[in-house]
């Protein structure tokens, strides 16, 4: 099981990092487009702080308040050869998200398997926007064990792998933006207006799928949403193939419900970085998606660097698929606009740096479909 190991580069201390928050907080809640209205006049609670597999810190977690009202958070890189905000969320923090669920099902796995001791509470972990980890640490007379819970799906790992790459040995150019106050800064935006969220079901990937379907009218009026996300699951469940490992295989299944639905639809995927150019995708074709309101797939596996080819970065090990439905760009990055679980009271809406996204993510575009004449 490989990740991404992403601390490098001269380390950032806290105070500069929530001073980069708190301008990144001001520009975002007052320059149209893509303001956050309701983060105006809001504050920075003091960081959580997540770290890479040996013990350095990645990111600060900022979480955003306003009279005692959790609005979100920002995270804030802790080294400065990475993008200043690595991502930025109206839900609340991931660690205050998904701890109880997680806590519950380690303690499933540790009662199934047998296992004794005492926990302590977790540290966390960032490899890179939309994946994160919780590290456990068990006690027992033979000593202490160390477990691995991926905050997405509660999976229990019992040992990780770090795959590293060496950085650039530059400084991201969007410290300097942040360095001191905005008071002017402008930004291209986009994002659709009309996509409609649907309650999560299963798992992250049927979900996600029946939102962009349920997008092009493919439920029927009377339809339920969970039997609609069900049905579509039946056909996008990973496939062995015959061999050892599993394959992701999206594409394949949506356009297999699609046509068990009386549609044609044109579906392809791209891997962010493939070493071969014919997978690859870039910013600026992803903002064309945008711009032809047809949302966007995005699949995250926890396999940093190594799998950079679609073959194998659908072979990799999957942890989440969201719906990306817009763009933002300004001085401080780029940023993909995707849609979270939608069991969350808060507007499950989260903005993903591009650049910091690992290099082997799959983005699927879909068309708008066609009746099957």
């Amino acid at each position: 099981f490989l990740l991404l190991n992403s601390a490098s580069g001269k380390e950032v201390s806290s105070e500069k990092a929530k001073k980069a928050g708190l301008h990144f907080l001001y520009l975002r809640s007052h320059f149209a487009p893509g303001r956050i209205k309701i983060w105006q006049k809001a504050k920075l609670k003091e960081p959580t702080i997540y770290y890479d597999l040996p013990g350095n810190k990645t990111t600060y977690c900022f979480e955003v308040e306003k009279k005692e009202k959790s609005l979100g958070y920002i995270m804030v890189s802790s080294h400065k050869e990475a993008s200043s905000i690595q991502e930025f969320s109206l839900l609340p923090p991931p660690h205050q998200r998904y701890l109880t669920d997680c806590k519950d099902d380690l303690q499933k796995y540790l009662l199934s398997h047998k296992i004794k001791g005492d926990l302590e509470e977790p540290t966390f972990l960032y490899i890179c926007p939309g994946i994160y980890f919780f590290k456990f640490s068990l006690s027992d007379n033979s000593g202490r064990r160390v477990l691995f819970v991926e905050m997405r799906s509660n999976t229990v790992i019992p040992q990780l792998k770090i795959f590293s790459y060496p950085g650039s040995g530059r400084e991201d150019q969007s410290w300097n933006i942040l360095e001191k106050p905005i008071f002017f800064l402008k930004s291209d935006y986009s994002s659709l207006t009309n996509f409609r969220s649907l309650p999560f079901f299963i798992s992250s990937h049927p979900t996600s799928a029946a939102m962009i379907l349920n997008y092009w009218n493919l439920r029927r009026a009377d339809e339920p949403e969970k039997a609609f996300i069900g049905e579509i699951a039946n056909y996008i469940a990973t496939c062995g193939c015959g061999k050892k490992e599993e394959v992701l295989e999206l594409a394949k299944g949506i356009k297999s419900f699609s046509a068990l639905r009386g549609y044609q639809l044109k579906i392809k995927e791209y891997c962010k970085e493939s070493t071969f150019k014919r997978e690859r995708i870039t910013f600026a074709e992803f903002k064309e998606e945008i711009e032809k309101k047809r949302p966007l797939l995005l699949c995250l596996t926890a396999a940093g660097n190594s799998s950079r080819n679609l073959s194998s970065a659908k072979r990799a090990p999957f942890i989440t698929c969201v719906p990306a439905l817009g763009y933002l760009i300004d001085k401080t990055g780029r940023y993909l606009i995707v849609q979270e679980e939608s069991f969350m009271p808060a507007s499950p809406i989260s903005f993903y740096n591009w650049n910091n996204i690992a290099n082997n993510f799959i983005l699927i575009t879909l068309q708008k479909p066609e009746r099957i004449k």
